[in-house]
């Protein structure tokens, strides 16, 4: 399937450091994750918890004329197998009607930078349907990988 046309580029595109303030804005982006939103009350407690976790990258990317459109989470992991730790990116949300202008791409970027500046040896995710996106921003599929909800 060949890939959408890119939109020009967001001006004035920001990404930064969530703050417990981008709560109410980031709530609507959670649907766009595959697997659907928590409920409300989990949400919050999560949120709140993420903003002031040392180990965690949660980040916002937000432009003068979109407000805040996208973010992502990832965290440290340790490993045996990498030969240091891993960022594991565990969600990436960009509304639909922006997708295409690099807020993704800096998002990802802005937890490469993130895992670099904290001595990862590597960044690892999965994806569900936006393997032409990571491909292009030259991650490899090297694993499948499997969920199971917990009763």
């Amino acid at each position: 399937m060949p890939s959408p046309p890119r939109l020009p580029p967001a001006d004035g595109l920001v990404v930064r450091r969530a703050t417990t303030g981008d709560r109410e804005a980031v709530w609507p982006l959670v649907r766009h994750v595959p697997g659907g939103a928590p409920p409300r009350e989990a949400y919050d407690r999560a949120f709140g918890t993420l903003t002031n976790l040392l180990d965690t990258c949660l980040v916002v990317a937000e432009t003068p004329d979109d407000g805040l459109a996208g973010y992502l989470l990832a965290d440290h992991r340790h490993t045996l197998a990498t030969g240091g730790p891993v960022v594991w990116v565990s969600e990436v949300a960009v509304l639909p009607a922006v997708r295409g202008r690099g807020l993704g791409r800096a998002l990802v970027h802005a937890a490469e930078e993130w895992g670099r500046t904290g001595g990862a040896a590597r960044v690892c995710l999965a994806t569900s349907g936006a393997t032409g996106f990571y491909r292009a921003l030259g991650y490899t599929e090297d694993t499948t990988h499997f969920g199971r909800a917990l009763p």
